[in-house]
């Protein structure tokens, strides 16, 4: 995971679509020890906001990861900072309530 998916999602010579198609992929594979890099990519205001957004969604499929408390702190700065985006807050906000809620509510958009 670290020598293929990790790099193409930071090379920012690769087209978004291939970037997301990588992560994506932590969506099947939750490799818990992926999450402090998907974190700070997530945090890093330098990145597309396409990027950072499906940083988020994925980030909502590790509900049962030991590190699912980091990624909600990670998702709270994201919603208190009045710089990002509607749209990333969008997906920041369904995915914080994936994290407290649970996978299994029929609520949970």
């Amino acid at each position: 995971i670290f020598d293929e998916v990790i790099p193409s999602i930071t090379n920012d010579s690769l087209k978004l679509s291939k970037r997301i198609s990588g992560i994506r992929t932590f969506r099947n594979y939750k490799f818990s020890d992926a999450v402090p890099r998907l974190i700070e990519l997530l945090l890093d205001e330098k990145q597309p906001d396409s990027i950072r957004t499906n940083l988020a969604e994925t980030l909502g499929w590790f509900n049962f990861s030991i590190k699912r408390g980091d990624i909600i702190a990670a998702i709270d700065k994201i919603l208190n900072d009045k710089l990002t985006s509607a749209f990333l807050k969008n997906e920041a906000l369904k995915t914080k309530s994936r994290l407290t809620t649970g996978a299994n509510d029929v609520m949970i958009p």
